[in-house]
């Protein structure tokens, strides 16, 4: 409460006392100190129906505290004998608030008739908030920072509900509050926003209110936009998003923006000051330091030139720029005089441009990472990138895919003191082969960390693998698409016993013998492991024992035949965490019996496209309660079914795969009882026994699925219907059979925040106009 309110209601406010006041007041802010209004509410529980709150009726008291906390709440429950006669009812709490709360309704679904009091204190008046959230006409003309703060701290005391009427609230504060006044006075509606903005703690804030906030606000500004895995993309219309665009060595949260249009848009939203640092201060509270511009052109003006304010954000530590349209000499230019950005990572990808522009970020920017994926330079492009990369002593690491140059920077640029991870993906075999013959040149010890290579086609030699050697500090080894044979084995081996920190190693499969079996036994570092088949058909994977089971705790096989005792040393890892099979077969397995499955702590399974006879022999499923991930992929899935998946696993499962089986009333009273399932795909699957509606109301994940894949899936009227119940969904995967337009409008009205992919099965007119209904009335997204 204000503090001059809480001193006018002890009558401490007089004119003669002003200046005392004053002075002590200045006192208490020096040293850390603030006055605070305590007060009390008594709250009962009805039954199950609802919870009444009483305010006390007492002397008013001023509280001296320090200020580490300025909002206060504490509950308190099992208060016996409450008196209720000196109280004032202000508030009644029910399921069906506009708003609610997991801490008062767990309180309301205790199946006991005991303890259905209890108290609260704070230091900020909880009725009004409590008000302003069952009720939006309750909100005044005015949203002050302190009630800002208060609402705040109510959601995350008492664990606000997470849907969509927190945001519509927050929407409406914003514009009741900020943006319905008169047009004369636009700029100070702004920059009282800002105001406001500053001054909110939002170090008390979760993520979730912080998100709602910056949404609200971008919807008001009419800024089209989603969330993917914390990522923020804006967009235009139903324009969709590649997640290929996001780099996985990028260590931020990103801000995606592949439209002109939009970015067109976003940019004239920032030439005002007011919003610039409203949107600055919002997109930092959410961890977003990476730009990301896709298929962005250049401004068209008078003068030909456009400043971009997006450069000036002093948040960014990455920016990525890639298929521009026109030439991108402009955007390069401005952001080389962004000095003032503290930019770590840059990116180009399919960008044709002069060299001397990017010859200026260069210089004027002390990178740590650079990323150029299908780059075109004229102007002396390779000598300037060559000279860079030779003299550069920032660069920790590069992500190169289909270079152009000639690699004579290789040998000095990998003997630099901080380059730390390399990453080169080629294209072409010209350009692969100048690569190996400088990678080859090299004739001491390097401290690279992590090495990728995916070649294009390249037959593993003795003098790559001789220069492998000098590579002792990698921690993290991946080589994609190569040719190996016994001959070349022993020079390869060499090269990885010479790793003594290797953790992680992903190789193609060659014709293994004894010692390199015996090598992956004996490490007793290596804890991912990775071998795929992309050349060899006839050789089997035979494990020899481990001499430690408790090292390995991520495998990935793929396309690879896997003999009865490789299966067996598979099954002997007790920390395996991670285990994928791709299109993987198995010999005959002669005794069952030997299969004693001890990896009981896996989180994620996939066995996509491969012999599901394994299950046969070993009933895996049941043994794993630690279970997240589960992938299952095959012919065969309709000899196998879901309810033997262990019940403990309810409370983490969150991702199921299971496409082209077949599912009866058995495997959806399974699936609906995992309380926090985000991705259900159940492509090519068949309901015997009932449908999807059959999950029931009882279902469990209705607040949580974020995904859902209903291709080749043949659904019911009532299944559309049953859609609605899925609050958060963000990705909707169907195909279409004869239903009417008027059906789908009725069903799908609810999913207006999905992004939606279409089969079509009919013909292409009647797509077209299926696809045209839906971009206007339901959703945000389309996929073709």
């Amino acid at each position: 409460m204000n503090i001059w309110t809480a001193l006018w209601l002890k009558a401490y406010y007089k004119p003669d006392r002003f200046y005392v006041f004053r002075f002590i007041l200045s006192m208490f802010i020096r040293l850390n100190f603030v006055i605070s209004y305590r007060f009390t509410y008594i709250f009962e529980r009805r039954r199950n129906l609802e919870i009444i709150f009483y305010e006390e009726i007492q002397n008013s008291q001023v509280y001296i505290e320090k200020s580490e906390d300025c909002f206060d709440m504490k509950i308190y429950y099992a208060v016996d004998s409450i008196s209720l006669s000196k109280t004032n009812q202000v508030f009644t709490y029910r399921k069906e608030n506009f708003i609610g709360f997991e801490i008062l309704n767990d309180f309301l679904n205790a199946n006991t008739f005991q303890n259905v009091h209890g108290k609260v204190e704070c230091n900020f008046d909880l009725a009004y908030i409590f008000k302003i959230t069952k009720d939006i006409s309750e909100l005044p003309d005015r949203m002050d920072t302190h009630r800002f703060d208060c609402l705040f701290s109510i959601c995350r005391n008492l664990k606000v509900i997470k849907n969509r009427n927190i945001f519509k609230l927050l929407e409406v504060i914003i514009i009741k509050t900020y943006f319905c006044q008169v047009k004369k006075y636009i700029v100070d509606k702004y920059r009282k926003l800002e105001k406001i903005i500053k001054s909110i703690s939002f170090e008390k804030i979760d993520f979730y209110m912080k998100k709602n906030l910056i949404s609200s606000f971008l919807n008001i500004l009419m800024i089209r936009h989603t969330f993917y895995e914390d990522n923020l993309i804006l967009l235009q219309n139903t324009k969709l998003f590649e997640i290929s665009s996001f780099y996985d060595h990028i260590p931020y949260k990103n801000l995606l923006i592949n439209d002109y249009m939009i970015f067109g848009y976003f940019e004239k939203m920032l030439k005002n000051q007011c919003l610039f640092n409203i949107l600055e201060i919002l997109l930092s509270e959410i961890n977003i330091k990476s730009l990301l511009l896709d298929n962005i052109k250049e401004f068209e003006t008078r003068d030909n030139y456009h400043s971009y304010s997006i450069f000036s954000m002093k948040i960014f530590r990455s920016i990525v720029i890639s298929n521009f349209s026109g030439s991108p000499h402009v955007v390069l230019y401005e952001l080389s005089k962004a000095i003032h950005v503290n930019l770590e990572i840059f990116g180009l990808e399919n960008i044709i441009m002069n060299a001397k522009y990017f010859n200026l970020i260069l210089k004027n920017h002390k990178l740590k990472g650079l990323i150029l994926d299908n780059i075109s330079m004229n102007g002396g492009g390779i000598y300037y990138l060559n000279d860079y990369i030779k003299l550069n002593n920032t660069l920790e690491f590069i992500d190169f895919r289909n270079p152009q140059n000639n690699f004579t920077w290789w040998i000095s640029f990998v003997k630099s003191s901080n380059i730390k991870k390399i990453l080169i993906t080629f294209n072409s075999l010209q350009i692969e082969e100048n690569f190996i013959k400088e990678f080859c040149g090299l004739n001491s010890e390097v401290h690279i960390l992590l090495l990728q290579i995916n070649f294009c086609f390249f037959a593993m030699s003795k003098g790559f693998c001789k220069s492998l050697r000098y590579f002792k500090s990698l921690q993290t080894l991946k080589l994609y698409n190569y040719e190996s044979n016994k001959d070349i084995e022993p020079y390869l081996l060499k090269a990885l016993n010479n790793m003594k920190d290797l953790t992680v190693l992903e190789i193609e499969y060659s014709e293994f013998g004894k010692k390199f079996y015996n090598f992956l036994s004996a490490n007793q570092k290596i804890g991912g492991l990775k071998i795929n088949n992309n050349f060899s058909k006839h050789e089997i994977l035979n494990l020899k024992p481990f001499i430690n089971y408790k090292t390995l705790n991520l495998l990935f096989l793929k396309s690879i035949r896997i003999s009865e005792s490789g299966l067996i040393e598979i099954f002997k890892l007790e920390n395996l965490k991670i285990l994928s099979l791709k299109a993987c077969t198995l010999t005959a397995i002669g005794n069952p019996k030997s299969l004693n499955f001890m990896s009981k702590k896996l989180s994620s399974l996939c066995l996509q496209g491969t012999d599901l006879n394994l299950l046969k022999y070993v009933d895996m499923l049941t043994h794993l309660r630690y279970l997240k991930n589960l992938k299952l992929i095959a012919k065969e899935l309709e000899m196998y079914r879901l309810a033997k998946l262990n019940s403990l696993c309810n409370v983490t499962f969150n991702k199921l795969f299971y496409n082209w089986g077949i599912l009866d009333s058995n495997d959806l009273n399974r699936i609906k009882s995992f309380e926090v399932l985000e991705v259900l795909d159940l492509c090519g699957c068949k309901f015997i026994e009932g449908s999807l509606c059959d999950l029931g109301k009882d279902c469990k994940f209705f607040n949580s699925l974020q995904k859902l894949n209903l291709y080749f899936v043949k659904l019911t009227l009532d299944d559309f219907i049953y859609l609605r119940n899925f609050k958060n969904l963000k990705n909707l995967k169907l195909m279409f059979y004869d239903l009417r337009l008027l059906q789908i409008n009725i069903n799908l009205f609810c999913l207006k925040t999905c992004h939606f992919s279409l089969k079509k099965i009919y013909d292409k007119n009647n797509g077209m106009s299926i696809l045209n209904y839906l971009k206007e009335e339901s959703i945000d997204g389309i996929y073709d």
